[in-house]
């Protein structure tokens, strides 16, 4: 997440970025664009909470109290549905699709949703609310450092916990290969007749 002036976060919002969606056909399923090489590709978009981003927020969820408690339940549904209205993709959603599953643009904000980005989101969108109640824009960048540290740091246990995964599963693959050769050293023996031969010492007497 971009720094942000106080002066940024009273008039754009807050910045994110997002990967860009393309539709190849016209009423067709939403796709992630990417390039050349297969990496999706991204750009920015601003986090603002208008009357009329309110408004929806509301009526999706019951009220606003209950909106920012599902964004601690359902993070993943809320941040989509969030994105979706903000980005002004929620045109059609219908309000018994809870999930969104069924709307289109919840799906393009889905896709428009980078890997490991919820976090950054879910921080955007505090602010986003944060502001839109009146709080001060100066006070709005010390939570976002907040999120920001807690993301960082939620980041480097995930990396810590996937290195030793995978360094144990890499041990388990060698204490396996070994075994299997050490049967199969056995069985070899075994076919031919011989048996392993314990090394024996002998004296001068």
């Amino acid at each position: 997440m971009p720094n942000h002036s106080a002066a940024v976060l009273r008039n754009k919002g807050v910045c994110v970025s997002i990967n860009e969606t393309a539709q190849p056909e016209e009423g067709g399923p939403w796709e992630v664009s990417r390039t050349d090489k297969g990496d999706p590709k991204t750009t920015k978009a601003w986090v603002r909470f208008d009357g009329n981003t309110l408004a929806e927020l509301e009526f999706a969820f019951g009220d606003l109290k209950k909106y920012q408690e599902a964004t601690g339940t359902n993070p993943f549904t809320t941040v989509r549905r969030t994105l979706s209205i903000v980005m002004g993709w929620d045109d059609l959603h219908d309000p018994a699709d809870a999930s969104g599953r069924l709307c289109s643009g919840c799906r393009r904000a889905g896709l428009a949703m980078r890997e490991g980005g919820v976090n950054e989101y879910s921080t955007a969108i505090g602010a986003a609310l944060a502001l839109a109640n009146g709080l001060d824009p100066t006070h709005v960048i010390k939570l976002m450092e907040q999120g920001e540290k807690a993301q960082r740091e939620a980041e480097t246990a995930r990396d810590a916990a996937l290195d030793e995964m995978l360094a144990e599963a890499a041990a388990e693959e060698e204490t396996a290969k070994a075994a299997a050769a050490a049967e199969s050293t056995s069985r070899a023996g075994s076919a031919n007749g011989s048996e392993p031969v314990a090394a024996t010492t002998s004296s001068g007497a």
